[in-house]
């Protein structure tokens, strides 16, 4: 059982998770995969800040860390990819003062 692996599913369940609840109507119940377009799926820029917004928050995540504009991301793999990237980055620094030592 690799930790890093079940982090990363647990990232990908969640994102896909907030990313279903900030669906428009017309795309919900619409199957998705990394290729997906988000766009496609009627995600505005704003959709995409929400679900950053929500993700960080029950993270924990500073966002002014982020280092990803959430308007970037064209597909569902990039908003995944990204969203596996920023707990690496999370996990990677020092303490802030929230370390558990």
């Amino acid at each position: 059982m690799n930790h890093s692996t079940k982090s990363k599913t647990v990232t990908s369940d969640r994102l896909r998770e907030l990313l279903a609840e900030n669906l428009p109507r017309s795309s919900r119940g619409v199957a998705f995969g990394p290729e997906t377009s988000l766009r496609q799926l009627g995600i505005t820029s704003l959709g995409l800040i929400l679900v950053f917004t929500r993700f960080c928050q029950e993270f924990n995540i500073p966002m002014e860390t982020l280092e990803t504009n959430p308007v970037s991301l064209h597909t569902i793999g990039d908003l995944l990819a990204a969203g596996e990237r920023i707990l690496e980055q999370q996990n990677g620094l020092p303490g802030n003062g929230s370390a558990h030592g």
